[in-house]
């Protein structure tokens, strides 16, 4: 029997290009057209001039793949995000759900304005917020988005205090959002208060977890990356592979000089332990379940090494550790590779499988603790628009109804119930 909880797609952005910094260009480019960056942004934000543009790109990035395919991640964000506004982005991404009238839909905002020293004169974050509420307005009962949160914002007690004239009973924001590649990292002791505050008030947390992406484009010198950088807990135990990982970055010139690798520092799975530790109740959501090429081979510990191991398996440790309640995960771009998909869709049936070889004991724990079982923490979701340069979403959710079949119902309905609840959010009655 169909769920009365409505469709949630967990996992979607609608920010505009206007909320992309003049310099973003400079994560995609070769070296020697980042002092052009702003110039071709500026172009590639004009449908007139686009297209030459992009022509002269694919020119000087034919034999880097790399950062070609990063160019083409990029024109596909442009493409969609050079709408006038973020409510022509939500019109678009609401379309391919037209069938389905219950849909809801996760925003994610995203704070861009620390990713580089550089200086910029895109709408930074507080504006882009302003423009969702507004449009949360226009769409009470589809819109549900989160606010993205960054400790060199603000830190500590006047973050939370920021934080606090999104998320509040007026009910236009639901959640938090975190994106440490952008150059932070998850245990900066400048988040303690919010991560406080989101677990007495059970609000959900969503962060990006994946070796790719958009990520902090300055120098390593000018990052928060240093041999022991300050923590929630500078006892905890968890703290000891953290630094010689850091260590270990440290001392490679030649990652040091690749953002793109050592960035993923930020993003580490088990740098959300010493998080964890200190609230155990916190409910947080890893995106993307560790990304489509952890996922599509769970044995690849993926590089450079210092990384490892596969964060797919990372991933679902942390779900398993006993001693933490919340934690999900989701689907959201991953869901575009078929091989990833069936990678999940086993670790599905496992998921049921351990859930039934619990000890009575650990079965009333649960019960006790309210720690949903653990095919009930994956969701639903997109990645909208950035899955855009893999497949339109209306072929996303096709593919998703049909590779999912039954586990649909409790991926998209039941398991989003569940991680959005607070209150802050607000369920059918």
């Amino acid at each position: 029997m169909p769920s009365s909880q409505p469709f949630v797609n967990c996992h979607t952005h609608i920010f505009n290009s206007s909320c992309a910094p003049d310099y973003y260009l400079r994560m995609v480019l070769p070296p020697i057209l980042d002092p052009f960056a702003n110039t071709i942004k500026a172009f590639l934000d004009k449908k007139t001039t686009r297209w030459a543009m992009i022509g002269l790109i694919k020119v000087a990035t034919i034999f880097d793949r790399e950062r070609r395919h990063a160019f083409e991640r990029y024109l596909r964000f442009i493409t969609v995000g050079s709408s006038a506004s973020q409510r022509e982005v939500f019109l678009g991404l609401i379309e391919p759900y037209k069938n389905i009238p219950d849909a809801r839909f996760v925003a994610l905002t995203l704070n861009m304005d620390h990713m580089s020293h550089f200086p910029s004169n895109h709408a930074p974050i507080n504006s882009q917020l302003a423009e969702v509420r507004e449009l949360k307005k226009q769409f009470p009962d589809k819109l549900f988005p989160f606010v993205s949160v960054d400790p060199r914002h603000l830190g500590g007690k006047d973050l939370l205090a920021w934080l606090k004239k999104y998320i509040n009973k007026d009910n236009f924001f639901c959640g938090i959002k975190l994106y440490p590649a952008k150059g932070f990292f998850p245990f900066d002791p400048r988040l303690y208060e919010v991560y406080e505050w989101a677990q007495k008030e059970n609000i959900p947390v969503m962060t990006h977890c994946t070796r790719s992406g958009s990520y902090f484009i300055d120098p390593i010198d000018r990052s928060a990356v240093v041999p022991n950088p300050p923590t929630l807990n500078d006892k905890d135990d968890v703290m000891g592979p953290i630094h010689k990982r850091i260590a270990a970055v440290l001392n490679d010139k030649k990652v040091k000089k690749k953002n793109a690798s050592w960035c993923n520092l930020f993003t580490h799975p088990q740098h959300y332990l010493p998080v964890l530790n200190e609230f155990p109740r916190l409910k947080l959501c890893f995106a993307h379940f560790g990304g489509s090429s952890q996922v599509a081979k769970p044995d690849d510990p993926g590089n450079p090494a210092f990384l490892g191991p596969n964060w797919f398996k990372e991933v679902q440790k942390i779900m398993e550790d006993r001693k933490y309640v919340n934690i999900y995960t989701d689907i959201s771009y991953t869901l575009f590779d078929e091989k990833a998909m069936d990678e999940i869709i086993e670790w599905y049936k496992g998921a049921i499988e351990y859930e039934a070889k619990k000890t009575e004991k650990e079965k009333q724990e649960d019960l006790k603790l309210k720690r949903p079982k653990l095919y009930e923490r994956i969701l639903y979701g997109t990645d909208f628009y950035m899955t855009e340069q893999e497949l339109p979403e209306r072929f996303l959710l096709a593919n998703a109804i049909a590779k999912l079949e039954d586990r649909m119902d409790q991926i998209s309905r039941i398991n989003p119930a569940e991680y959005l609840k607070s209150e802050y959010y607000s369920t059918p009655s």
